[in-house]
């Protein structure tokens, strides 16, 4: 009887045991399927077909090319979209956001705010349809020496054009355009540079050549750089102790305006790449006489080639 009692109590024991183990095998199971609902995103569409959903995160790869800014991730949420960054240049309290959309249309900046944690390295933007944001322009400074153009932020591969003031050159971007710009955009500057070449060589060819003063001995030869292509503009005068001087003034660009209809001539320009005045060239009697704003005393000068 004893060997018997003993065995039901073990047998008793060994019931137990299995119930309290599978008891909570099963509130683990459940544990661990209420944690994955709440990291659950739900990708649904709105009726204008746009994505949405309650939480969505993108994390980027460091980019190709060396940027002041580098984006570590985006995280859409209803009603709101953070980005975190590192950045380690200054923030200013001017600083501002800009808003695009997918297409690169911008978004008013009546319809969302923005909130830009230097700590943190955050930018906080609350709009009700934050998950249109696809691209930002930030800012860091009221000055704007420097700002970045981001585009693509739906996805795990952002593209990035950083924008720095260069004295005597202006505004230039760095960054792969190609990756940037959208394929609209590429076709639209192709078709822009084909209609300046042939406004080029059309320009070029009614001023090439050497143009003597009519008052004086002063003279300007315009011709192309063999090295660069670059337009030349090779002018020859007498300062005020008539010592012959020699200006060179090289253009990176030169287009037509159209005629002038007060003084009939024919307005050309001449960019000159940086943040000097342009040339401004005009034609006149059919192109035998011409005057540019970079001469002395305001000379016109005939063709004398």
């Amino acid at each position: 009887m004893k060997r018997r009692t003993v065995i039901k109590v073990l047998l008793l024991v060994f019931i137990v045991i299995f119930v309290v183990i599978g008891s909570c095998g099963c509130a683990k199971t459940k544990e661990s399927s209420t944690a994955d609902k709440k990291n659950e995103t739900k990708n649904t569409k709105d009726d204008d077909g746009n994505e949405t959903g309650k939480r969505k995160v993108f994390k980027y790869d460091d980019p190709d090319e060396e940027h002041d800014l580098i984006l570590k991730k985006s995280v859409y949420e209803e009603g709101k979209l953070t980005i975190y960054f590192d950045y380690d240049g200054e923030i200013d309290k001017e600083s501002y956001v800009r808003c695009f959309d997918k297409d690169g249309e911008e978004i008013s900046d009546n319809k969302f705010t923005f909130k830009i944690n230097e700590k943190k390295q955050t930018i906080e933007i609350k709009f009700k349809k934050a998950d249109l944001i696809s691209g930002i322009e930030f800012h860091p400074d009221e000055y704007n020496d420097i700002s970045f153009k981001i585009r693509y932020l739906r996805s795990d591969d952002y593209a990035i054009l950083t924008t720095y003031f260069v004295c005597d050159l202006g505004y230039e971007d760095y960054g792969d355009e190609d990756k940037y710009l959208f394929e609209s955009e590429k076709k639209q500057i192709e078709e822009i540079k084909k209609k300046a070449a042939v406004e080029y060589e059309e320009a070029y060819e009614m001023i090439k050549g050497t143009w003597c003063s009519i008052k004086n001995d002063d003279y300007v030869f315009i011709e192309e750089d063999e090295n660069t292509g670059s337009l030349v503009l090779e002018y020859h005068y007498l300062d005020e102790k008539d010592v012959t001087q020699t200006d060179l003034i090289y253009c990176e660009s030169l287009g037509i305006y159209g005629e002038n209809s007060e003084t009939g001539a024919l307005e050309l320009y001449a960019s000159t790449g940086n943040m000097t005045a342009p040339v401004y060239i005009n034609l006149f009697e059919n192109g035998t006489v011409l005057s540019f704003s970079y001469s002395i005393d305001d000379s016109t000068f005939e063709k004398c080639d």
